[in-house]
Protein backbone atom coordinates (compact mmCIF):
# COMPACT_ATOMS: atom_id res chain seq x y z
CA UNK A 1 0.00 0.00 0.00
CA UNK A 2 0.91 3.27 -1.23
CA UNK A 3 1.45 6.26 1.33
CA UNK A 4 0.04 9.53 0.10
CA UNK A 5 1.53 11.55 2.70
CA UNK A 6 5.27 10.33 2.20
CA UNK A 7 4.47 11.09 -1.42
CA UNK A 8 3.55 14.50 -0.75
CA UNK A 9 6.15 15.14 1.78
CA UNK A 10 3.52 16.16 4.39
CA UNK A 11 2.49 14.66 8.10
CA UNK A 12 -0.30 12.95 8.71
CA UNK A 13 -1.84 15.73 10.98
CA UNK A 14 -1.33 18.23 8.29
CA UNK A 15 -4.50 20.28 6.97
CA UNK A 16 -6.63 20.31 4.09
CA UNK A 17 -4.70 23.82 2.56
CA UNK A 18 -1.38 22.31 3.50
CA UNK A 19 -2.35 18.90 1.74
CA UNK A 20 -3.94 21.46 -1.72
CA UNK A 21 -0.28 23.10 -1.50
CA UNK A 22 1.53 20.22 -1.39
CA UNK A 23 -1.07 18.78 -4.98
CA UNK A 24 -0.56 22.04 -6.74
CA UNK A 25 3.05 21.90 -6.07
CA UNK A 26 3.91 18.53 -7.17
CA UNK A 27 0.62 19.32 -9.85
CA UNK A 28 3.03 22.22 -11.75
CA UNK A 29 5.83 19.80 -11.42
CA UNK A 30 4.22 16.79 -13.20
CA UNK A 31 2.02 18.79 -15.47
CA UNK A 32 2.29 17.54 -18.85
CA UNK A 33 2.93 20.76 -20.19
CA UNK A 34 6.20 20.79 -18.02
CA UNK A 35 6.94 17.54 -17.05
CA UNK A 36 8.12 15.84 -20.38
CA UNK A 37 8.67 12.11 -18.71
CA UNK A 38 6.70 9.41 -20.70
CA UNK A 39 5.12 8.85 -16.95
CA UNK A 40 3.59 12.36 -16.35
CA UNK A 41 0.01 11.13 -17.25
CA UNK A 42 0.49 8.11 -14.86
CA UNK A 43 2.09 10.91 -11.95
CA UNK A 44 -1.12 13.03 -12.51
CA UNK A 45 -3.92 10.16 -11.56
CA UNK A 46 -1.80 9.32 -9.13
CA UNK A 47 -2.06 12.71 -7.72
CA UNK A 48 -5.73 13.26 -8.35
CA UNK A 49 -5.93 9.69 -6.97
CA UNK A 50 -4.17 10.83 -3.80
CA UNK A 51 -6.63 14.51 -3.98
CA UNK A 52 -9.69 12.91 -4.16
CA UNK A 53 -9.04 10.54 -0.74
CA UNK A 54 -6.84 13.29 1.33
CA UNK A 55 -9.75 16.12 0.31
CA UNK A 56 -12.52 13.45 1.04
CA UNK A 57 -12.99 13.14 4.58
CA UNK A 58 -14.66 10.18 4.47
CA UNK A 59 -12.02 8.53 1.96
CA UNK A 60 -9.78 10.30 4.26
CA UNK A 61 -10.82 8.51 7.43
CA UNK A 62 -11.04 5.37 5.23
CA UNK A 63 -7.13 5.91 3.87
CA UNK A 64 -6.02 6.33 7.54
CA UNK A 65 -7.74 3.54 8.63
CA UNK A 66 -6.65 1.16 5.70
CA UNK A 67 -3.14 3.09 6.41
CA UNK A 68 -2.78 1.84 10.07
CA UNK A 69 -4.48 -1.43 9.49
CA UNK A 70 -1.18 -1.50 6.55
CA UNK A 71 1.09 -0.64 9.35
CA UNK A 72 -0.03 -2.49 11.70
CA UNK A 73 0.28 -5.24 9.24
CA UNK A 74 3.36 -4.28 8.44
CA UNK A 75 4.59 -4.02 12.00
CA UNK A 76 3.09 -7.75 12.84
CA UNK A 77 4.69 -8.82 9.13
CA UNK A 78 8.09 -7.61 10.42
CA UNK A 79 7.60 -9.30 14.10
CA UNK A 80 6.89 -11.91 12.27
CA UNK A 81 9.75 -11.88 9.76
CA UNK A 82 11.75 -10.83 13.38
CA UNK A 83 10.14 -14.06 15.28
CA UNK A 84 11.16 -16.42 11.83
CA UNK A 85 14.57 -15.12 11.50
CA UNK A 86 15.40 -15.64 15.72
CA UNK A 87 13.28 -19.10 15.29
CA UNK A 88 15.81 -19.83 12.14
CA UNK A 89 18.58 -18.75 14.40
CA UNK A 90 17.47 -20.83 16.86
CA UNK A 91 17.03 -23.24 14.79
CA UNK A 92 20.62 -23.16 13.06
CA UNK A 93 22.18 -22.61 16.29
CA UNK A 94 20.29 -25.73 17.61
CA UNK A 95 21.84 -27.54 14.38
CA UNK A 96 25.19 -26.22 14.60
CA UNK A 97 25.34 -27.56 18.56
CA UNK A 98 23.88 -30.96 17.31
CA UNK A 99 26.37 -31.08 14.67
CA UNK A 100 29.04 -30.06 16.97
CA UNK A 101 27.94 -32.63 19.47
CA UNK A 102 27.81 -34.50 16.72
CA UNK A 103 31.59 -33.96 15.60
CA UNK A 104 32.40 -34.07 18.58
CA UNK A 105 31.09 -37.38 19.34
CA UNK A 106 32.59 -38.89 16.31
CA UNK A 107 35.98 -37.25 16.92
CA UNK A 108 35.66 -39.14 20.47
CA UNK A 109 34.86 -42.13 18.91
CA UNK A 110 37.69 -42.08 16.57
CA UNK A 111 40.01 -40.79 19.23
CA UNK A 112 38.60 -44.11 21.27
CA UNK A 113 39.01 -46.19 18.22
CA UNK A 114 42.41 -44.92 17.57
CA UNK A 115 43.02 -45.23 21.58
CA UNK A 116 41.89 -48.87 21.24
CA UNK A 117 43.80 -49.38 17.82
CA UNK A 118 47.07 -47.97 19.65
CA UNK A 119 46.30 -50.48 22.59
CA UNK A 120 45.87 -53.23 20.33
CA UNK A 121 48.95 -52.77 18.43
CA UNK A 122 51.12 -52.20 21.92
CA UNK A 123 50.02 -55.49 23.34
CA UNK A 124 50.02 -56.92 19.64
CA UNK A 125 53.61 -55.74 19.78
CA UNK A 126 54.27 -56.88 23.31
CA UNK A 127 53.28 -60.49 22.15
CA UNK A 128 55.33 -60.61 18.98
CA UNK A 129 58.25 -59.43 21.39
CA UNK A 130 57.22 -61.87 23.90
CA UNK A 131 56.97 -64.66 21.34
CA UNK A 132 60.75 -63.49 19.70
CA UNK A 133 62.21 -63.36 23.24
CA UNK A 134 60.80 -66.93 23.74
CA UNK A 135 61.91 -68.17 20.61
CA UNK A 136 65.55 -66.40 21.02
CA UNK A 137 65.67 -68.03 24.13
CA UNK A 138 64.63 -71.61 22.48
CA UNK A 139 66.81 -71.27 19.65
CA UNK A 140 69.97 -69.76 22.73
CA UNK A 141 69.05 -72.85 25.02
CA UNK A 142 69.24 -75.03 21.74
CA UNK A 143 72.46 -73.91 20.19
CA UNK A 144 73.99 -73.88 24.16
CA UNK A 145 72.56 -77.60 24.22
CA UNK A 146 74.02 -78.54 21.20
CA UNK A 147 77.55 -76.73 21.92
CA UNK A 148 77.19 -78.37 25.59
CA UNK A 149 77.04 -81.59 23.66
CA UNK A 150 79.24 -80.96 21.30
CA UNK A 151 82.14 -80.33 23.55
CA UNK A 152 80.88 -82.93 26.05
CA UNK A 153 81.28 -85.07 22.84
CA UNK A 154 84.71 -83.87 22.29
CA UNK A 155 85.96 -84.04 25.94
CA UNK A 156 84.59 -87.46 25.85
CA UNK A 157 86.58 -88.29 22.64
CA UNK A 158 89.58 -86.50 24.12
CA UNK A 159 89.21 -88.43 27.12
CA UNK A 160 88.52 -91.84 24.98
CA UNK A 161 91.98 -91.09 23.10
CA UNK A 162 93.59 -90.19 26.00
CA UNK A 163 93.18 -93.57 27.62
CA UNK A 164 93.68 -95.09 24.19
CA UNK A 165 97.46 -93.69 24.26
CA UNK A 166 97.31 -94.42 28.20
CA UNK A 167 96.35 -98.34 27.46
CA UNK A 168 98.85 -98.15 24.49
CA UNK A 169 101.94 -96.33 26.43
CA UNK A 170 101.05 -99.28 29.32
CA UNK A 171 100.98 -101.75 26.92
CA UNK A 172 104.18 -100.72 24.94
CA UNK A 173 105.73 -100.59 28.62
CA UNK A 174 104.87 -103.72 29.39
CA UNK A 175 105.80 -105.18 26.00
CA UNK A 176 109.15 -103.50 26.79
CA UNK A 177 109.75 -104.46 30.29
CA UNK A 178 109.02 -108.06 29.01
CA UNK A 179 111.24 -107.93 26.04
CA UNK A 180 114.34 -106.40 28.62
CA UNK A 181 113.84 -109.23 30.92
CA UNK A 182 113.32 -111.61 28.16
CA UNK A 183 116.92 -109.97 27.09
CA UNK A 184 117.89 -110.21 30.64
CA UNK A 185 116.95 -113.54 31.11
CA UNK A 186 119.10 -114.71 27.72
CA UNK A 187 121.97 -112.28 28.46
CA UNK A 188 121.76 -114.19 31.69
CA UNK A 189 121.57 -117.70 30.34
CA UNK A 190 124.38 -116.98 28.27
CA UNK A 191 126.42 -115.62 30.96
CA UNK A 192 126.05 -118.85 32.75
CA UNK A 193 126.22 -120.65 29.33
CA UNK A 194 129.56 -119.00 29.03
CA UNK A 195 130.54 -119.16 32.32
CA UNK A 196 129.88 -122.88 32.77
CA UNK A 197 131.74 -123.50 28.94
CA UNK A 198 134.73 -121.27 30.47
CA UNK A 199 135.05 -123.27 33.73
CA UNK A 200 134.70 -126.76 31.62
CA UNK A 201 137.60 -124.83 29.48
CA UNK A 202 139.60 -123.92 32.10
CA UNK A 203 139.17 -127.86 33.64
CA UNK A 204 140.02 -128.93 30.22
CA UNK A 205 142.89 -126.70 29.67
CA UNK A 206 144.02 -127.32 33.27
CA UNK A 207 144.17 -131.12 32.53
CA UNK A 208 145.38 -130.80 28.99
CA UNK A 209 148.10 -127.89 30.48
CA UNK A 210 150.76 -129.70 30.45
CA UNK A 211 149.89 -131.68 26.93
CA UNK A 212 149.14 -128.97 24.38
CA UNK A 213 150.17 -124.85 25.72
CA UNK A 214 149.22 -124.20 22.01
CA UNK A 215 145.77 -125.34 22.47
CA UNK A 216 145.18 -122.89 25.60
CA UNK A 217 146.36 -120.19 23.45
CA UNK A 218 143.38 -121.13 20.92
CA UNK A 219 141.19 -121.63 23.86
CA UNK A 220 142.18 -118.00 25.26
CA UNK A 221 141.24 -116.23 21.95
CA UNK A 222 137.60 -118.20 21.95
CA UNK A 223 137.51 -116.82 24.79
CA UNK A 224 138.14 -113.12 23.95
CA UNK A 225 136.26 -113.57 20.78
CA UNK A 226 133.19 -115.04 22.64
CA UNK A 227 133.23 -112.15 24.91
CA UNK A 228 133.42 -109.68 21.79
CA UNK A 229 130.62 -110.81 20.28
CA UNK A 230 128.96 -110.90 23.74
CA UNK A 231 129.48 -107.15 23.77
CA UNK A 232 128.60 -106.33 20.20
CA UNK A 233 125.24 -108.07 20.96
CA UNK A 234 124.70 -106.25 23.72
CA UNK A 235 125.56 -103.02 22.08
CA UNK A 236 123.03 -104.19 19.36
CA UNK A 237 120.30 -104.91 21.71
CA UNK A 238 121.33 -101.34 23.21
CA UNK A 239 120.99 -99.30 20.41
CA UNK A 240 117.56 -101.19 19.26
CA UNK A 241 116.13 -100.12 22.71
CA UNK A 242 117.57 -96.65 22.34
CA UNK A 243 115.72 -96.51 18.72
CA UNK A 244 112.34 -98.72 20.10
CA UNK A 245 112.36 -95.20 22.54
CA UNK A 246 113.27 -92.74 20.07
CA UNK A 247 110.02 -94.53 17.97
CA UNK A 248 108.24 -94.14 21.21
CA UNK A 249 109.08 -90.61 22.11
CA UNK A 250 108.24 -89.53 18.57
CA UNK A 251 104.94 -90.69 18.42
CA UNK A 252 103.91 -89.25 21.62
CA UNK A 253 105.04 -86.05 20.37
CA UNK A 254 103.23 -86.80 17.30
CA UNK A 255 99.97 -86.96 19.22
CA UNK A 256 100.29 -83.84 21.70
CA UNK A 257 100.90 -81.46 18.60
CA UNK A 258 97.59 -83.54 17.12
CA UNK A 259 96.00 -82.91 20.51
CA UNK A 260 96.73 -79.16 20.62
CA UNK A 261 96.13 -78.67 16.97
CA UNK A 262 92.38 -80.21 17.65
CA UNK A 263 92.14 -78.14 20.76
CA UNK A 264 92.99 -74.77 18.94
CA UNK A 265 90.17 -76.01 15.63
CA UNK A 266 87.76 -76.26 18.65
CA UNK A 267 88.53 -72.85 20.29
CA UNK A 268 88.55 -71.36 16.49
CA UNK A 269 85.39 -72.81 15.96
CA UNK A 270 84.45 -72.10 19.11
CA UNK A 271 85.08 -68.41 18.69
CA UNK A 272 83.60 -68.18 15.21
CA UNK A 273 80.31 -69.39 16.83
CA UNK A 274 80.69 -66.62 19.66
CA UNK A 275 81.13 -63.89 16.75
CA UNK A 276 78.27 -65.59 14.54
CA UNK A 277 76.27 -65.17 17.66
CA UNK A 278 76.74 -61.37 18.03
CA UNK A 279 76.41 -60.41 14.53
CA UNK A 280 72.93 -62.03 14.67
CA UNK A 281 72.11 -60.42 17.99
CA UNK A 282 73.35 -57.55 15.98
CA UNK A 283 70.89 -58.08 13.01
CA UNK A 284 67.83 -58.93 15.72
CA UNK A 285 68.78 -55.62 17.11
CA UNK A 286 69.08 -53.49 13.77
CA UNK A 287 65.84 -54.82 12.35
CA UNK A 288 64.25 -54.35 15.95
CA UNK A 289 65.36 -50.55 15.25
CA UNK A 290 64.10 -50.51 12.36
CA UNK A 291 60.97 -51.69 12.28
CA UNK A 292 60.29 -49.45 15.82
CA UNK A 293 61.75 -46.13 13.62
CA UNK A 294 58.93 -47.52 10.78
CA UNK A 295 56.29 -47.75 13.43
CA UNK A 296 57.24 -44.33 15.11
CA UNK A 297 57.09 -42.94 11.30
CA UNK A 298 53.76 -44.46 10.57
CA UNK A 299 52.27 -43.51 13.36
CA UNK A 300 53.08 -39.63 13.00
CA UNK A 301 51.80 -39.73 9.25
CA UNK A 302 48.80 -41.09 10.96
CA UNK A 303 48.67 -38.00 13.04
CA UNK A 304 49.80 -35.20 10.37
CA UNK A 305 46.67 -37.32 8.41
CA UNK A 306 44.17 -36.77 11.18
CA UNK A 307 45.22 -33.03 11.69
CA UNK A 308 44.66 -32.39 7.86
CA UNK A 309 41.28 -33.96 8.17
CA UNK A 310 40.65 -31.80 11.12
CA UNK A 311 42.02 -29.04 9.59
CA UNK A 312 39.54 -29.71 6.25
CA UNK A 313 36.45 -30.47 8.25
CA UNK A 314 36.58 -27.02 10.16
CA UNK A 315 37.12 -25.54 6.85
CA UNK A 316 34.19 -27.08 5.62
CA UNK A 317 32.60 -26.00 8.52
CA UNK A 318 33.46 -21.92 8.24
CA UNK A 319 32.61 -22.30 4.34
CA UNK A 320 29.06 -24.07 5.58
CA UNK A 321 28.76 -21.27 8.22
CA UNK A 322 29.66 -18.59 5.69
CA UNK A 323 27.33 -19.76 3.05
CA UNK A 324 24.37 -19.39 5.75
CA UNK A 325 25.76 -16.22 6.69
CA UNK A 326 25.39 -14.94 2.80
CA UNK A 327 22.09 -16.80 2.29
CA UNK A 328 20.81 -15.20 5.50
CA UNK A 329 21.78 -11.85 4.66
CA UNK A 330 20.55 -12.24 0.99
CA UNK A 331 17.18 -13.16 2.56
CA UNK A 332 17.54 -10.08 4.59
CA UNK A 333 18.29 -7.72 1.59
CA UNK A 334 15.58 -9.65 -0.42
CA UNK A 335 13.07 -8.87 2.14
CA UNK A 336 13.95 -5.04 2.35
CA UNK A 337 14.00 -4.80 -1.53
CA UNK A 338 10.23 -6.37 -1.54
CA UNK A 339 9.26 -3.78 1.46
CA UNK A 340 11.10 -0.75 -0.21
CA UNK A 341 9.12 -1.83 -3.51
CA UNK A 342 5.80 -1.97 -1.69
CA UNK A 343 6.50 1.41 -0.44
CA UNK A 344 7.03 3.13 -3.30
CA UNK A 345 3.64 1.13 -4.77
CA UNK A 346 1.83 3.06 -2.17
CA UNK A 347 3.51 6.11 -2.82
CA UNK A 348 2.96 6.39 -6.30
CA UNK A 349 -0.87 5.52 -5.72
CA UNK A 350 -1.15 8.24 -3.05
CA UNK A 351 0.35 10.09 -5.58
CA UNK A 352 -1.58 9.55 -8.85
CA UNK A 353 -4.95 9.65 -6.54
CA UNK A 354 -4.21 13.27 -5.40
CA UNK A 355 -3.64 14.05 -8.62
CA UNK A 356 -6.48 13.34 -10.18
CA UNK A 357 -8.45 15.04 -7.21
CA UNK A 358 -6.64 18.39 -8.55
CA UNK A 359 -7.57 17.48 -11.97
CA UNK A 360 -11.23 17.26 -11.03
CA UNK A 361 -10.89 20.46 -9.17
CA UNK A 362 -9.10 22.41 -11.43
CA UNK A 363 -12.16 21.30 -13.89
Amino acid sequence: MKNYYSYLNISELSSTDEIKIAYRRLAQKFHPDRYTGDDAEEKMKFLNEIKSVLLNQLKKNEYDDQLKSFRSFQEKREREAKQREEREAKQREEREAKQREEREAKQREEREAKQREEREAKQREEREAKQREEREAKQREEREAKQREEREAKQREEREAKQREEREAKQREKREAKQREKIKNIRNNKYLILTGVLCTVILLSNIFLKKDDSRQKNIAQERIQAQERIQAQEKTQAQERIQVQERIQAQERIQVQERIQAQERIQAQERIQAQERIQAQERIQAQERIQAQERIQAQERIQAQERIQAQERIQAQERIQAQERIQAQEKTQAREKTQEREKTQAQEKVKNSSMSLDFTDLN
